[in-house]
């Protein structure tokens, strides 16, 4: 029978067992063009089925969105967006637990958030670099984003 919540009195151990790129969206030309008028908006948390069915397998889900908003005046087409996404890009943390419990029951690590956000600069930089443009994501930037979800 599994504990209950109230039951666990340990912390849960969990192991980090890898990590993927889950989604990827970027105007490259669009990002040059508009990175200082940017605004960045960031989700993180875990992703599950059911929360209370206990597992080891355990995910959590970081997505960091960089838009902005246009001017009128701005003609990129017909039907162009007030708001305009620059870059959606997503990483997947997969952890496992020694003993089967309940997603809200497993912590997330103070370094978790850093780890994926690093990934994110990483995986935009290369695209940058191709791409031929500055990467938006510097270090102050993310030191920002760490701030403000503190």
């Amino acid at each position: 029978m599994p504990k209950q919540k109230s039951e666990q009195s340990t912390p849960v151990e969990q192991t980090r067992v890898g990590d993927v790129l889950y989604a990827l969206e970027i105007r490259t030309q669009e990002m040059a063009m508009y990175a200082d008028k940017a605004s960045f908006h960031l989700r993180y948390g875990p992703i599950h089925d059911d929360e209370q069915e206990p597992t080891t397998m355990h995910f959590r889900m970081l997505v960091l969105e960089m838009s902005c908003e246009l001017d009128m005046d701005v003609n990129i087409g017909r039907r162009a967006p007030k708001e305009l996404t620059l870059l959606k890009c997503g990483w997947q943390l997969e952890v496992h637990t020694q003993e089967a419990v309940a997603p809200d029951q497993v912590p997330m690590e103070t370094d978790e958030l850093p780890y994926l956000l690093g990934r994110v600069q990483e995986t935009i930089g290369l695209l940058c670099e191709k791409s031929g443009i500055e990467n938006p994501l510097t270090a102050e930037v993310l030191e920002t984003i760490l701030t403000q979800e503190q």
